[in-house]
C-alpha cells in the first residue's frame, strides 16, 4: 500500500489519508456553520491544505493509464466511432448513482466539469454504451484536461478556473495542445513547393481558429462593461443607488 508523506503532519496510506481529508472537511464544515473561528479551526484548515496537496500530488503520479485499459479504449472508439454512444457513470460504493448518456465523445469533458462538484466524493468513469470497454478520464482528456467553466455561486471561483485553463494552454506542445507543424517536417521534400501548399493549408485552418479567438477576446475585454449593467440594474432593483 502507497505511503504518502504529509509535511509537519505524519506519514498515511492512500486511503487512511483519503477518510482524514473528509472527515477534516466534514468537521471544518460544521465547525463554520456553528460559528467556531477558533484556533483549532484555523489550523485544521492549514493541515487539510497540506493533507490535499499530498494527496493530489500523489493522485497525479499515479494516473497512469495501464496498456490494458488504454486498449480497450482503442478498440471502443474503432467499434462506436466519436460519436458513440458513451456514458459517464457516477458511483460511490459499488453503487451507480447517476448515469448520463453522452453522444459525442468530445461533449464528455464539459459533462464532467459539471457534474464533479455535483459529487466531489464519488468516482466517475467513462464507458462505451455497451458496458464492456471502460476506461479512465485522464487518458480521455488528452487535448484539453480542463474545460471551461462558470461556477454557479462563486465568480471568483469562475475566474481562478479560467485563468487555470489559459495557463495550461499556454504551455502550447507537446502538452496539452499540439500545433501541428514541428521544423523537422520542412526538410527532404522532392518538391518543395508541397510543403509550401501544406503550410498554406494550414495557415487558412489555423486563421480561422484565430479569427474565432479574436472574437473570443473582444467579448471579454467587455466582461467588466457588462457586469457593470448588469450590477447597476440589480442595484437599482434592489432600490439602491
Amino acid at each position: 500500500m502507497a505511503k504518502i508523506q504529509v509535511q509537519g503532519i505524519g506519514v498515511y496510506d492512500d486511503k487512511t489519508l483519503k477518510k482524514k481529508i473528509i472527515q477534516l472537511a466534514s468537521d471544518l464544515q460544521k465547525n463554520a456553520k456553528k460559528g467556531d473561528w477558533s484556533k483549532a479551526s484555523e489550523n485544521g484548515i492549514r493541515a487539510l491544505g497540506r493533507m490535499w496537496g499530498a494527496y493530489q500530488d500523489w493522485s497525479r503520479n499515479n494516473e497512469s493509464v495501464k496498456e490494458s485499459k488504454t486498449s480497450n479504449m482503442m478498440k471502443a472508439i474503432r467499434k462506436h466511432g466519436t460519436a458513440g454512444p458513451w456514458s459517464i457513470i457516477v458511483s460511490k460504493n459499488n453503487k451507480v448513482v447517476s448515469r448520463v448518456s453522452v453522444k459525442m465523445l468530445k461533449e464528455i469533458p464539459a459533462y464532467l466539469a459539471a457534474l464533479r462538484p455535483r459529487y466531489p466524493n464519488h468516482k466517475i468513469g467513462i464507458e462505451a454504451k455497451s458496458g464492456k470497454i471502460a476506461y479512465r478520464e485522464q487518458v480521455l482528456n488528452e487535448r484539453v484536461k480542463t474545460a471551461f467553466m462558470v461556477h454557479p455561486k462563486d465568480p471568483d471561483k469562475t475566474e481562478t478556473h479560467w485563468v487555470k485553463v489559459f495557463n495550461e494552454l499556454a504551455q502550447g506542445h507537446p502538452s496539452p495542445i499540439d500545433y501541428g507543424p514541428r521544423e523537422t517536417h520542412m526538410y527532404d521534400w522532392n518538391d518543395r513547393r508541397n510543403y509550401d501548399l501544406a503550410i498554406d493549408e494550414y495557415n487558412k485552418m489555423m486563421n480561422k481558429i484565430a479569427n474565432g479567438l479574436n472574437k473570443s477576446l473582444d467579448q471579454m475585454n467587455n466582461i467588466w462593461k457588462e457586469w457593470d449593467k448588469i450590477y447597476k440594474k440589480y442595484l437599482k432593483k434592489d432600490g439602491r443607488k
